[in-house]
């Protein structure tokens, strides 16, 4: 925006419309904000016309608000629920998966029984979906607790702003 006749001591606030470009791509922006660019007022300092400010960040992100499990009534399979939300500001495009795992604790490590992924081709920005699935119970897995977790995109084949948000615990499930 262009601002005339500022008097010295003085200063002059407003809000200016940025476009970001289509092919901008995923991940985070800064927003610099420059005085004078094209060097028409001749001052005793010209090197503090600059000013990082905000940062954007473009891209999908997402995550897991909810996840549920029970066991099919034949008591042989599991039954997951699990809700997918595109907190981003861009689509999910070219597709993910979600996973689904049972653990000993709420946290996914290497040692949990991966029970099965799911495909979801594509969720807009601030879209939501659910996806349930059954999947057999692992014949290897021992009588006890198991906590259900869930990792969407676990691949990381989404292009994601945030990859570190994608995981959720759910409810437990006593096997035996």
């Amino acid at each position: 925006r262009r601002v005339e006749g500022l008097k010295r001591g003085l200063s002059s606030s407003g809000t200016t419309p940025l476009i970001v470009p289509a092919g901008a791509g995923v991940g985070k922006l800064s927003v610099l904000a420059r005085v004078d660019s094209r060097n028409e007022v001749v001052e005793r300092k010209e090197n503090n016309n600059d000013y990082w400010g905000s940062s954007l960040h473009l891209g999908p992100d997402l995550i897991l608000t909810e996840i549920k499990v029970e066991v099919a009534p034949d008591a042989h399979e599991i039954v997951t629920t699990q809700v997918i939300r595109n907190q981003g500001n861009r689509p999910a495009l070219g597709g993910f998966k979600v996973a689904a795992y049972l653990s000993k604790n709420t946290h996914l490590k290497p040692e949990d029984h991966l029970l099965g992924r799911q495909s979801i081709s594509s969720l807009e920005a601030g879209g939501v979906t659910t996806v349930q699935s059954i999947f057999p119970i692992p014949p290897s897995l021992e009588n006890g607790r198991y906590t259900l977790l869930g990792r969407v995109d676990p691949d990381q084949e989404a292009g994601e702003v945030e990859e570190g948000n994608n995981d959720r615990a759910g409810g437990e499930l006593l096997l035996g």
